[in-house]
């Protein structure tokens, strides 16, 4: 635990936060599922990263362990979420697993249920292995009228925090997110 606080501290102080891409006239929600708690890391260190920004959890409206959650959503269907709203925010960052090569079903109930037209989408996806869902995540994102900026699956299967925070870090350097493209 102390490891990773040392991690996120560093790599807070690696890139300045006056540079941020969603700066303090826009207001950015980050949301976040997660099981294993990575997607959490990566929903944590971007709040840390982002001017005006809330961080909120995707939860369900029923406690249910983890195989109840994977057989509704093997039959995609039958889960109640915690409502979310979005309304009050320009961007919207949303942290989630793939299960099964789908989206989890958390997050996609929370895709479905918000207000996503015409705000600054980013997602940022964790798995073990095989992701070929890939393009049409994008485009139903897109029937949803949001403005897709960012897609990025990190492959966080048997990787440490630190190796996840200096991918995403990496990754981040090419995005408008925290500021201009550095390349």
């Amino acid at each position: 635990m102390k490891k990773w606080l040392s991690v996120l501290l560093f790599l807070s102080l690696w890139i300045p936060t006056s540079a941020m891409g969603v700066n303090s006239s826009k207001k950015a929600l980050i949301v976040y599922y997660s099981q294993s708690g990575k997607n959490k890391l990566i929903a944590e260190y971007l709040h840390s990263k982002i001017q005006n920004s809330e961080i909120k959890q995707i939860t369900t409206k029923e406690e249910m362990g983890f195989g109840s959650l994977i057989l509704k959503h093997i039959v995609r269907g039958g889960l109640e979420i915690e409502p979310v709203n979005t309304d009050e925010f320009d961007t919207v960052i949303i942290c989630t697993p793939i299960w099964l090569q789908m989206l989890a079903l958390p997050t996609k109930v929370f895709i479905e249920e918000s207000n996503l037209s015409r705000k600054d989408v980013y997602v940022y996806i964790t798995c073990g292995g095989f992701y070929g869902f890939y393009n049409s995540l994008r485009e139903w994102l897109s029937e949803w009228n949001a403005v897709v900026k960012d897609l990025y699956v990190i492959k966080a299967g048997g990787k440490k925090d630190e190796e996840i925070l200096n991918e995403l870090n990496d990754h981040l350097e090419e995005t408008d997110l925290l500021g201009e493209k550095s390349s």
